[in-house]
């Protein structure tokens, strides 16, 4: 069984790393005088997440129907995770708050993950044909 979640390897270390960065206490993070750059930061994280998420659940052999579902629940699943990241932040964490332009920030850029994914493979199908030729040729 363990075998077949290593496909969500790297989602799960990108996920680990969005939360490790974010769980930092206020003070413990390094002060950068570029406006915005935090929200850039978020945006490319969640992208790269969206990103490994949407492979990840195509290639799982798990739950069947989930392929065809990828990008639908890997977005809910990316979007709830930076709300709840958010909120932690907001309620738990001594020197951090919950802002909604770092959740716009997260949206963003998972958004942008599914259009970048979409733009280079197509649709999911489309992915997974592609998958299986090089498989093949190989």
């Amino acid at each position: 069984m363990l075998h077949k979640l290593e496909v969500y390897k790297y989602a799960f270390l990108t996920a680990l790393f969005i939360a490790v960065l974010s769980m930092f206490p206020g003070g413990q993070t390094p002060k950068v005088s570029i406006e915005g750059l935090d929200k850039i930061i978020h945006f490319i994280m969640y992208f790269v997440l969206m990103w490994f998420l949407i492979q990840a659940n195509i290639k799982q052999v798990i739950i069947p129907k989930l392929k065809g579902r990828a990008i639908l629940i890997s977005t809910i699943v990316t979007v709830l995770y930076g709300v709840v990241i958010e909120i932690i932040q907001g309620t738990v964490l001594v020197g951090r708050s919950f802002e909604w332009f770092d959740i716009l920030a997260n949206v963003t850029g998972t958004i942008s993950g599914i259009g970048a994914f979409l733009a280079v493979f197509g649709k999911p199908e489309y992915y997974i044909i592609r998958r299986c030729k090089s498989n093949i040729e190989q």
